[in-house]
């Protein structure tokens, strides 16, 4: 081996040794410098040389895969002489496996799906003893005074800010009123190494807590200037660090350490959040952290900071809306940096966003799902420029909403859950669909760049799967239907009992008791709806318990 090869390839190796979030780009880096034309081999690298062995055994990793999740919302409450007098209000999130549906354990990632048992089961028994001993101490309370009208509360909401193969990190939030003059509130991370399900220790993300802490001891009176700070703030800040005690989560740009009411400031101060970014600490960090997938969609929660537009600065993006004295959103609103834009004459009673990246498209896009009466929903996709403070304006689709699933296995036990939008290449979205009934079909869905008109969504399939309820309808007559695949038709006794499982806007696909399918053409230019090739009776007529909305 040349000398002038060897030193270059000895020093690639103490970069390697050395480095954290760049030690990929350095590894490709050397195999330009040996003078080999892409493609060949350089005669050199037959040489046996301990350099060269250590590279080829650290080429840059596989890229980490995202993770398909799902969240379910679970409330109670305690109630007397009809109100409310304790209410919990908690979050649910597992893993789920596409081929076998949202159950819980199953998947590639078998330790994970059991962290995130374990965690479901904490929370759930959290919100128990919370109603039992809420309940007691209200029961108290109200024996002293007759008049007391309060009520205490629990409430929780959580956003997953990463999830991948490599890391799963969710933000919590935590809001308790149990009497006083204000309640309390609090932020918690949960930070996973996917492949273990076992908790990220702060020391396997960053590999440098000495420059950790002259990190946040400078950027948090700079951010914060108008808050005045403890007195020993910084040096509570060294002992939660030594402890272990930080909270923090891990994102696709960077990390995000929080810090919560009283902890280094009055109450009145509310959290401190500083985030630090993989590209401007790039030795700070482990390379288990800095690898990322090329495209991503992560939660926007009270603290996103994200580099839009990729040029080394660091953007805050907020969204949130202004309610009525209904408690509906009448206004939503964007801001990037503080410019903000407002959409107004809006109607709905919940929203749900996240930001999305992918290498694929020109910059980053926001999609916020917004949902109203009788759970209509409606997609929203706007684009964040480069120039971050400008905003095109959305593209709509109504009818649309992210996934939601819903299985029960008996008549006590039951998955419901919303599916958390992750993967901008394969992800699902629900359409209210109106054809022999009221149901909700899926279609699969990617972001590409030659759908930029139609707010770049691609359709994958032309149809739309419904999923199989209990819910059927019978046939009240005869009736001739297709079986598809091969065109053929075959008759189908009255009293056959029909599960709708697919659907293209013009035909129903339905599945029997023995495992049959078949199909049938709605024709919809007239009410009621009628079947193509019986068009003297009605479905009405064809068809029993078909269900509509509204």
């Amino acid at each position: 081996m040349r000398k002038k090869e060897k030193w270059i390839l000895w020093t690639l190796l103490w970069a390697l040794c050395l480095g954290g979030c760049s030690s990929g780009t350095k590894v490709e880096e050397s195999r330009v410098e040996s003078g080999a034309t892409e493609g060949e081999t350089d005669p050199s690298q037959e040489e046996t040389d301990p350099a060269g062995d250590f590279l080829e055994k650290n080429d840059p990793k596989e890229e980490p895969k995202l993770l398909s999740l799902m969240t379910e919302n679970k409330m109670d409450s305690v109630g007397e002489e009809g109100r409310q007098i304790v209410s919990t209000n908690y979050r649910k999130v597992w893993l789920e496996d596409r081929e076998q549906g949202a159950v819980v354990g199953a998947g590639e990632f078998p330790e994970l799906a059991e962290a995130l048992r374990e965690r479901n089961e904490k929370e759930e028994q959290a919100a128990k003893t919370f109603l039992e001993e809420a309940n007691t101490q209200v029961q108290e309370r109200m024996e002293m005074d007759e008049n007391w009208q309060g009520e205490y509360t629990q409430e929780q909401d959580l956003w997953v800010v990463r999830a991948d193969t490599s890391v799963l990190s969710i933000l919590e939030s935590e809001y308790s009123y149990t009497g006083g003059a204000h309640g309390f509130f609090a932020y918690s991370g949960v930070n996973l190494d996917s492949k273990t399900g076992q908790q990220l220790k702060l020391n396997e993300a960053v590999k440098d807590t000495g420059r950790l802490l002259e990190i946040l001891t400078q950027r948090l009176p700079e951010k914060y200037s108008d808050v005045e700070f403890f007195g020993d703030w910084k040096k509570t800040i060294q002992e939660e660090l030594e402890k272990g005690l930080l909270t923090w989560t891990v994102g696709y740009g960077g990390m995000t350490f929080y810090f919560n009411p009283y902890e280094l400031a009055p109450y009145s101060a509310g959290v401190q959040a500083i985030t630090i970014s993989y590209k401007e600490e790039s030795e700070l960090f482990s390379e288990k952290i800095c690898q990322t997938p090329r495209s991503w969609a992560t939660s926007i929660h009270p603290f996103l900071e994200y580099d839009l537009g990729q040029d080394d600065t660091s953007d805050t993006i907020e969204v949130g809306g202004e309610m009525d004295e209904y408690s509906t959103y009448t206004q939503f609103w964007i801001s990037v940096n503080g410019e903000k834009k407002t959409m107004k004459d809006k109607w709905f009673y919940r929203y749900t966003p996240y930001l999305i990246h992918s290498e694929d498209l020109d910059g980053e896009l926001l999609m916020v799902e917004e949902v109203s009466d009788n759970d209509f929903s409606t997609i929203f996709v706007y684009e964040l420029n480069e120039e971050k403070s400008g905003f095109g304006e959305p593209w709509s689709f109504p009818d649309m909403g992210f996934h939601t699933y819903f299985e029960e296995w008996d008549e006590d036990t039951y998955i419901y859950g919303k599916e958390v939008f992750t993967n901008p290449s394969r992800f699902r979205l629900d359409t209210r669909i109106n054809l022999l009934g009221t149901y909700s079909g899926t279609k699969w869905y990617s972001l590409h760049p030659s759908e930029k008109k139609n707010g770049y969504l691609f359709a994958e399939q032309d149809w739309y799967d419904v999923l199989h309820f209990d819910h059927f309808l019978t046939l009240l007559i005869p009736l001739e239907m297709e079986i598809p695949g091969n065109g053929e038709t075959l008759e189908f006794p009255a009293g056959t009992k029909l599960w709708i499982v697919r659907t293209d806007g013009e035909y129903v696909e339905f599945a029997t008791e023995d495992g049959r399918n078949c199909r049938v053409y709605v024709e919809e230019n007239e009410w009621p709806l009628r079947i193509r090739g019986v068009e003297e009776k009605d479905t009405t007529e064809i068809f029993d318990d078909m269900r509509y909305a509204g």
